[in-house]
């Protein structure tokens, strides 16, 4: 017997389930512009790892030397304005997955809109954040503010962004 798991959210009352790959905007272009902090020295948890299209690669916050804690953010520049009404966060494995997260978005870098706090799945894989309308924006700006197992750290393999 085999059994999926798949992640989702309420929206209006209704489960939003969400199967296969998205089609996420390309990010050949994108760039990160800041970050809380990065683990580089006991292994590659780079940021730009985020936005590198490999899903076995990953950003890790700061855990050697002096260690870092919640929250921790990183910051996107997508190089262009795109519509956009979902975020694809692809969680690792292991622990340190973010669980409570907002999300800030602006169109130059200097007034940011606060567009909502949400709750990601402790569960390996993708997991789909719906706004509740399309917004049009270059930047956006990811806060942490808790583990999925309660760690004072955050790793993510990979983030997205597109529009349905």
């Amino acid at each position: 017997r085999h059994v999926n798991s798949y992640s989702y959210q309420m929206i209006k009352g209704n489960p939003n389930i969400q199967f296969g790959d998205r089609p996420e905007y390309n990010k050949s272009n994108w760039s990160v512009i800041a970050f809380s902090s990065e683990e580089t020295q006991a292994e590659d948890g780079r940021a730009i790892n985020l936005i590198d299209n490999d899903k076995s690669t990953q950003w890790v916050s700061r855990w050697t030397g002096t260690n870092s804690s919640h929250p921790h953010f990183f910051t996107i520049d997508m190089a262009a304005v795109k519509p956009v009404n979902r975020f694809t966060f692809v969680q690792r494995s292991g622990g340190s997955k973010p669980k409570n997260i907002q999300i800030q978005v602006s169109s130059d870098n200097i007034n940011w809109q606060n567009v909502g706090s949400f709750v990601l799945p402790d569960a390996a894989g993708p997991a789909d954040v719906t706004l509740s309308s399309t917004l049009n924006f270059r930047y956006f700006k990811v806060t942490i503010t808790s583990a999925t197992d309660g760690t004072q750290w955050a790793a993510l393999n990979e983030i997205g962004t597109y529009q349905d």
